[in-house]
């Protein structure tokens, strides 16, 4: 998988106007999270200065839909960004989200409100919020430099 494919990949995900990319994070979100974080895996995998600039981080991060029993992981672990399907065991944080558009609202907006989508109870989040905003720095630099977007 070149870059330009990754480019298009992530724009259907944030939903360039695609009505199946919308289908996909209504009916299936687990799936469309998957994608994002294999994504962003693959990213991280193939640009140097991104793994310098969080050399030597170790974190666990579970995903989650309301009252859906699928879940998704995510763990970056001795320079390498893994993604699973399932519970992982004594995850770092734990982000629950109210649906697939509140997901894609906190990971695809030009300006991320964290605070403001827990007022709003779009998602629900336990553990260590210092890994959460390293992992808000990983899809940003993802946004910036795949998407070119700011």
């Amino acid at each position: 998988m070149n870059l330009l494919s990754v480019k298009s990949a992530l724009t259907a995900l944030a939903g360039a106007g695609s009505a199946m990319t919308g289908k996909l994070l209504l009916k299936n979100p687990e799936t469309a999270l998957r994608y994002m974080l294999e994504l962003l895996g693959l990213a991280y995998a193939s640009n140097f200065e991104l793994r310098k600039r969080i050399r030597g981080l170790t974190a666990k991060y579970q995903f989650g839909f309301g009252d859906r029993d699928a879940r998704v992981a995510a763990e970056i672990r001795l320079g390498r960004f893994r993604v699973s399907a399932g519970v992982m065991e004594a995850p770092d944080v734990c982000l629950t989200f109210r649906d697939g558009n509140a997901m894609r609202e906190l990971f695809f907006s030009a300006k991320p409100d964290i605070l403001g989508a827990i007022l709003k109870q779009d998602v629900v989040i336990a553990g260590n919020l210092t890994y959460l905003y390293k992992f808000a720095f990983l899809a940003k630099h993802l946004q910036v430099k795949v998407l070119g977007a700011a």
